[in-house]
């Protein structure tokens, strides 16, 4: 397990020296042991190994020795998570330039890269707990904004399961229960719409002693009132047309 938790830290700080006493205290919190240098070094020759044995060469990933600690060496082009930063960061670029429909694709394409929660098969600590819980932020803003920008592109029918699904995982948040009752709208829908709106406020009520936010409020009586409905970049900019 404690390889496990070195690889994941020179993995998620690739191409960035990690200091030997951070990368003790992630694999022995307060308690490391006298022989921790020594141990460390030889996970460290253990790594090296079994990139050796998996045929990646140095231009690919290395560990390599780099004061104040370690650091591993790899082609940004064979990691997922440079892959998944990097459309992310190009998303965002085509999306300022009024490029939504490339912004979504390469949104499409950053989500693919994921398999599940980030760092699940890892005993996390409290860096990788961090590192964690910025990913999965991460990647669920890039959900939302593809959605989002796919109601831009008028892609209601397509996205209406995948909210469905997104909604049944996330009971409680508002932005998918949000874009699912503006796609269900669009769609002709209403009443489906206002559906969600009530099992969502009953979840929120019920479990947590909370309302709905102001703008899905807002949302529910544009979608009572058959309003039609346009959306912004944001889904608090909706306006009725």
């Amino acid at each position: 397990m404690k390889l496990r938790i070195l690889l994941a830290n020179l993995l998620c700080c690739h191409n960035r020296a990690i200091p030997t006493e951070q990368l003790i205290r992630e694999l022995w919190y307060e308690s490391p042991p006298k022989t921790a240098k020594t141990a460390l070094q030889v996970y460290i020759s253990n790594i090296r190994k079994i990139f050796e044995k998996m045929g990646l060469s140095p231009g690919v990933a290395n560990v390599v020795t780099q004061p104040p600690g370690y650091m591993l060496e790899v082609d940004e082009n064979e990691l997922d998570l440079a892959l998944f930063e990097r459309c992310w960061l190009r998303a965002r670029a085509a999306q300022e330039a009024g490029d939504i429909e490339f912004a979504s694709h390469l949104l499409s394409e950053a989500l693919s890269l994921w398999r599940g929660p980030a760092l699940s098969d890892v005993c996390t600590t409290p860096d990788l707990q961090a590192e964690a819980r910025r990913l999965n932020e991460m990647r669920q803003a890039a959900h939302e904004r593809r959605i989002l920008l796919d109601l831009r592109l008028g892609r209601n029918t397509e996205v209406i399961s995948e909210l469905y699904a997104l909604t049944s995982r996330h009971p409680y948040h508002e932005n998918f229960c949000a874009y699912l009752m503006i796609a269900l709208h669009k769609q002709g829908r209403p009443a489906d719409a206002l559906e969600v709106y009530s099992e969502l406020t009953g979840a929120l009520r019920n479990e947590l002693g909370l309302d709905p936010g102001t703008q899905l409020q807002r949302l529910h009586q544009l979608v009572l009132l058959r309003e039609p409905i346009s959306i912004g970049l944001d889904y608090r900019s909706l306006e009725s047309r």
